[in-house]
């Protein structure tokens, strides 16, 4: 789902938390939101390569690529305290660690508001009642409130891979076969 923050994204998102609770922005909910807004900025922003390029191109003085970058924050329609750390994002020269900047805040904000996030993979589509049944066994799982995103990826096989809160359970045939290869290799 979200490749793994480093150390420096980390800092940033905990420092972003920690504005937004001195803001007035506890509410769990309120963080989750502030992170979706940052996470849909991000991906705009990295899709968009002139943007990039003019963004992050010293060719440009860095008050109208500041003034540029105010102009988008408010076409996007960020709220001002999104804007503001968008814009300290880009002052510390970071701008191309928006993204993941932006996805380990949402990990923060999900923790904050005791959301795990959790990818399921199957070989082929489920219907509704083996997803409700598979739902329901991994709630009894997993503590907290888990949001399940579904995907197949017929390269599997056959079984499941769930991934939530760092741990992989790989049910799949094809991991089933690598370890079992492995094992024999031994």
């Amino acid at each position: 789902m979200s490749k793994r923050a480093g150390k420096l994204s980390r800092r940033y998102a905990v420092a972003l938390v920690s504005a937004a609770k001195k803001e007035g922005v506890s509410d769990p909910t309120k963080l989750q939101e502030l992170a979706k807004s940052l996470i849909g900025f991000a991906q705009y922003f990295e899709s968009d390569k002139q943007l990039q390029a003019a963004l992050l191109s010293p060719a440009f003085p860095r008050g109208e690529r500041e003034k540029a970058l105010a102009a988008v924050c408010e076409a996007a329609k960020l709220s001002d305290l999104a804007a503001r750390s968008v814009n300290l994002i880009f002052r510390r020269d970071r701008l191309s660690n928006l993204a993941e900047i932006a996805t380990a805040f949402s990990e923060l904000a999900d923790k904050e508001a005791g959301v795990v996030q959790v990818e399921v993979v199957t070989a082929q589509q489920l219907d509704a009642a083996e997803q409700t049944r598979v739902t329901g066994t991994l709630k009894q799982l997993i503590a907290g409130n888990p949001q399940f995103h579904w995907q197949v990826k017929p390269e599997i096989l056959g079984g499941m891979i769930v991934r939530f809160g760092g741990r992989i359970i790989d049910g799949s045939v094809v991991g089933k076969l690598n370890r079992l290869q492995h094992e024999l290799s031994r």
